[in-house]
């Protein structure tokens, strides 16, 4: 009963830590790539190259009514998240939960052959995981994305203020700013606003779509006092350094916030890890001593 214990678990954590294994593989597979490298619909790195493989079974999926309708709830959770990780591998959402079907499925398959069907249930709680850590990788790409955006923000802000205070408009103040600018997440997310004002898309209803995106509150602030100075008339490029410096100031509280914390934090594994290890140095010979007698 005991060997079958420790082989469970020594099977669930083996599953958890090839999924994680996979998705880091992945991760670092899907980099960013100069400019002059992207086309548009173009993609990059390992999610990319699987995409016609995922794209034939979402078409045979479609095929299936029950099966359509559940991987289209399904990708109805994941299409902002998928949005705001900025489309790793240019995935779309019923791709992406094909994804997860798919390595759920081939691990639980490897699982079972591997250790038969009498560890049945460890080979589906493993599976389940792997369904849903894409998921949590997923999560973890746009809170990467996010803290870029708000890294770099406050000074796309100042030269957009530059620029429009020159004589140039929003759209081509983003324009200029798209040229000199390296590949980054502000620099699409601010494409996509430039690219939606060409549609016909009016200033605030391009950069509220920006801060649906993004979804943090330091945007959603900066956007909003853009969009109501923009009602009111008031300066764009007044506005818009405003809220660079206001972005600043928050960034700096931000810091200062995370080194108040930063002891605290140390303190769980400081009584983990490092206490006992000094315990056992400095106790380990007398409690030696005293248990052989010696």
């Amino acid at each position: 009963m005991a060997n079958t214990t420790l082989l469970n678990l020594a099977l669930l954590f083996i599953g958890i830590a090839v999924t994680g294994a996979v998705f880091v593989f992945v991760s670092n597979l899907t980099v960013s790539v100069p400019e002059s490298d992207v086309r548009p619909g173009g993609s990059k790195g390992l999610l990319g190259r699987l995409r016609p493989l995922l794209s034939g079974v979402v078409e045979l999926l479609d095929r299936i009514p029950p099966v359509r309708s559940m991987v289209e709830r399904l990708a109805a959770k994941l299409r902002m998240r998928l949005l705001r990780a900025g489309l790793p591998g240019r995935l779309t959402p019923k791709e992406f939960v094909v994804l997860k079907f798919l390595l759920g499925a081939i691990l639980f398959a490897w699982l079972t052959l591997q250790f038969g069907l009498s560890h049945f249930p460890v080979c589906l709680a493993v599976s389940f995981v792997a369904f849903y850590w894409p998921t949590l990788w997923l999560n973890e790409q746009g809170k990467r994305q996010n803290m870029q955006i708000i890294k770099e923000l406050p000074d796309a802000l100042d030269l957009l203020a530059l620029m429009i205070g020159a004589g140039l408009d929003l759209g081509q103040a983003i324009a200029y700013y798209s040229r000199g600018a390296r590949l980054t997440p502000l620099k699409r997310l601010l494409d996509e606003v430039r690219n939606q004002m060409a549609l016909g898309r009016t200033r605030s209803d391009a950069l509220e779509y920006l801060a649906r995106k993004v979804d943090m509150p330091a945007v959603t602030q900066a956007v909003s006092a853009f969009v109501q100075g923009d009602r009111l008339g008031a300066s764009i490029s007044e506005t818009l350094a405003t809220q660079a410096t206001d972005l600043r100031e928050q960034r700096l509280q931000r810091a200062e916030t995370h080194g108040q914390t930063a002891s605290i934090k140390l303190l769980a594994p400081l009584l983990l890890f490092i206490m006992p290890c000094v315990g056992l140095v400095l106790f380990g010979p007398m409690i030696i001593q005293f248990t052989t007698g010696q």
